[in-house]
């Protein structure tokens, strides 16, 4: 029987797209933590760099505000990160993407408002509970059903 493999000789081994994926991952985070200390801390929560790819660096940004911003400091924000790191010495432009925002479950609208239920629906749920033999379950729906008339 094969012995299983221990995660840190997958997360290094060369064979296995995690190592290089992991490396990936590191130096993305290097160049944003350089990019925010030339950007500033107006601005570095709402940036990041999000890909190197051919000759091009894109930043990603939360809005279009600091899109703009970044757009007109492209120039010069590139020299100071070809300076900063040289393995970005290829990169020819700079391109800004906007990120689309991860959205909590918890701060949406629809979590927020209790469900609607309508004046038919609670008289449907009314009329279901008195043909309903289990006193309980009776109980139930009509409570449910008064939950229309406190609302509406």
């Amino acid at each position: 029987m094969k012995s299983p493999t221990s995660i840190d000789k997958l997360l290094n081994s060369g064979n296995h797209g995690l190592a290089s994926l992991i490396t990936r991952t590191r130096q993305l985070g290097r160049f944003t933590k350089g990019l925010h200390e030339l950007i500033g801390p107006e601005l570095s929560p709402h940036c990041t760099i999000a890909d190197i790819h051919q000759q091009e660096l894109v930043l990603g940004v939360d809005k279009a505000a600091w899109a703009t911003k970044l757009r007109f400091a492209a120039p010069a924000l590139l020299k100071q990160l070809q300076q900063r790191f040289p393995e970005l010495s290829t990169v020819e432009r700079i391109t800004i993407q906007m990120l689309q925002p991860l959205e909590d479950p918890r701060a949406t609208s629809a979590s927020n408002t209790p469900p609607h239920l309508s004046a038919k629906n609670a008289q449907l749920l009314k009329s279901l509970a008195q043909t309903v033999d289990n006193t309980e379950l009776r109980a139930a729906l009509e409570r449910l059903a008064r939950h229309a008339d406190e609302e509406s």
